[in-house]
């Protein structure tokens, strides 16, 4: 029991982190053909499931731009992705960051928020 003092905050910051987890849900067939047919990318499945999880439908989507993110210690390794969406007749974009290797063998969905003025329920805006 004289742990439970020193474990709490760990405990609390746990919790928190896995509250903060992006939503992501199965896309629909239609969503899944859009994204990979706009910009096709290693993560256009884990794009189209972040999509899904901001409740976006694949008639709202316009256009897909992926940036590339370098790390490493020259800035030479492929390490993510950050989707750009553009979503019809909104303002700014729904931004969906994840990391991958090199090779692509996987993507892993970190966050999704919104920048320019757009504003989806449930999705954080910067």
């Amino acid at each position: 029991m004289k742990f439970l003092p020193i474990l709490a905050p760990v405990i609390a910051v746990l919790g928190l982190a896995a509250c903060s987890q992006p939503a992501v849900q199965a896309p629909t067939a239609a969503l899944s053909q859009r994204v990979s047919t706009l910009s096709p990318n290693p993560c256009s499945d884990k794009t189209a499931s972040a999509l899904a999880g901001a409740g976006v439908t694949a008639d709202q989507v316009d256009s897909i731009y992926y940036q590339p993110i370098m790390g490493g210690i020259d800035q030479d390794q492929l390490v993510g992705y950050m989707a750009w969406t553009r979503l019809r007749s909104q303002p700014g974009h729904l931004i969906t960051d994840m990391e991958t290797d090199e090779l692509g063998s996987y993507c892993r969905v970190r966050t999704v928020y919104t920048r320019g003025g757009l504003e989806l329920a449930g999705v954080p805006s910067f």
